[in-house]
Protein backbone atom coordinates (compact mmCIF):
# COMPACT_ATOMS: atom_id res chain seq x y z
CA UNK A 1 0.00 0.00 0.00
CA UNK A 2 1.93 3.23 -0.66
CA UNK A 3 -0.32 5.51 0.76
CA UNK A 4 0.54 2.76 4.09
CA UNK A 5 4.40 3.25 3.04
CA UNK A 6 4.77 7.10 2.72
CA UNK A 7 2.69 7.67 6.03
CA UNK A 8 5.57 4.83 7.81
CA UNK A 9 8.48 7.11 6.00
CA UNK A 10 7.38 10.65 7.70
CA UNK A 11 5.92 9.10 10.69
CA UNK A 12 8.05 6.20 12.22
CA UNK A 13 11.22 6.26 10.11
CA UNK A 14 13.34 4.36 12.39
CA UNK A 15 10.66 2.31 13.59
CA UNK A 16 10.16 1.27 9.97
CA UNK A 17 13.15 1.18 8.48
CA UNK A 18 12.82 3.55 6.39
CA UNK A 19 15.47 6.06 7.61
CA UNK A 20 17.42 6.62 4.01
CA UNK A 21 14.20 7.71 2.62
CA UNK A 22 14.41 10.51 4.67
CA UNK A 23 15.34 14.13 3.08
CA UNK A 24 17.66 14.52 6.75
CA UNK A 25 19.04 11.60 5.80
CA UNK A 26 20.37 12.11 2.59
CA UNK A 27 20.63 15.81 3.22
CA UNK A 28 24.37 17.31 2.28
CA UNK A 29 25.34 20.54 1.68
CA UNK A 30 26.60 22.10 -1.62
CA UNK A 31 29.99 21.32 -2.38
CA UNK A 32 30.10 25.05 -3.96
CA UNK A 33 27.85 26.61 -2.49
CA UNK A 34 27.19 30.57 -2.59
CA UNK A 35 28.52 30.90 0.69
CA UNK A 36 30.99 28.66 2.27
CA UNK A 37 29.04 27.01 4.62
CA UNK A 38 31.83 26.40 7.44
CA UNK A 39 31.33 30.47 8.15
CA UNK A 40 28.04 30.31 8.28
CA UNK A 41 26.76 31.40 11.97
CA UNK A 42 23.28 30.35 13.16
CA UNK A 43 21.96 34.27 12.98
CA UNK A 44 22.58 33.94 9.00
CA UNK A 45 19.99 30.94 9.08
CA UNK A 46 17.35 32.63 10.73
CA UNK A 47 17.89 35.32 8.69
CA UNK A 48 15.16 36.50 5.91
CA UNK A 49 18.15 38.03 3.79
CA UNK A 50 20.09 34.67 4.00
CA UNK A 51 17.34 32.02 4.49
CA UNK A 52 16.80 31.17 1.00
CA UNK A 53 20.39 30.76 -0.03
CA UNK A 54 20.71 29.11 2.82
CA UNK A 55 18.40 26.61 2.57
CA UNK A 56 19.41 25.68 -1.03
CA UNK A 57 23.37 26.32 -0.65
CA UNK A 58 23.65 25.00 3.11
CA UNK A 59 20.84 22.64 4.51
CA UNK A 60 22.33 20.49 6.49
CA UNK A 61 24.51 23.47 7.99
CA UNK A 62 21.88 25.53 8.97
CA UNK A 63 19.52 22.19 10.21
CA UNK A 64 17.03 23.46 7.06
CA UNK A 65 16.63 19.76 5.61
CA UNK A 66 13.25 19.01 5.83
CA UNK A 67 12.64 22.81 4.39
CA UNK A 68 11.61 21.46 0.86
CA UNK A 69 13.99 23.35 -0.59
CA UNK A 70 17.10 21.04 -0.44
Amino acid sequence: NPQLIEAAIHLCPKTCGYCCLTPAYSCKDKPQPRVPCASVTPSMCQSTEWKAILESDCPKTCGLCDSGLS
